[in-house]
């Protein structure tokens, strides 16, 4: 998670162009999640910016209504520099995204977790974790039937 956060901010401030605060670059980080989550991610950023002391992440911490705020945001034209998203909101914000394409080594990533972040050919977000659905089956009752399960991969198919 600290290597993604590093990176992410990395390549933000090579993509993008960030307001100037006094000497230090300002870069809005906007995110969800759970307190505990925010803990996490709290000294992780306290790090970046010890790294990078001409750097201030400014944390914007959202905890409901995630991207109804963030579609305001941009709408507004006062969206953050770094967003956290998901593959199911990418499509809808792929215009407002940067190519990230060319700062990302492939050999680092899932390929599907890469896939799941691109849109048009274009790697829009680095992927922070990948996470898998899983399915349950009673295998007595697919076995009394005939139905045959193939893995292919991590796919299964029947």
């Amino acid at each position: 998670m600290k290597h993604f956060i590093i990176s992410l901010l990395v390549i933000l401030v090579l993509c993008t162009a960030c307001t100037k605060n006094k000497s230090k670059t300002v870069i809005q980080f906007a995110s969800w999640g759970s307190k505990s989550e925010i803990e996490i991610l709290k000294p992780i950023i306290s790090d970046f910016e010890k790294e990078n002391p001409d750097l201030k992440i400014d944390f914007m911490h959202i905890p409901q209504n995630y991207f109804q705020k963030i579609h305001l945001l941009i709408a507004s034209n006062l969206s953050p520099d770094v967003i956290f998203i998901n593959n199911l909101y990418l499509p809808v914000y792929a215009n407002y995204l940067e190519d990230l394409t060319p700062y990302i080594n492939r050999s680092d990533f899932y390929t599907q977790t890469l896939q799941a972040l691109s849109y048009d050919n274009k790697i829009l977000a680095i992927p922070r974790d990948a996470s898998n659905l899983v399915v349950f089956y009673n295998k007595t009752l697919f076995d009394k039937y005939g139905i045959n399960l193939i893995r292919i991969g991590l796919l299964t198919i029947y």
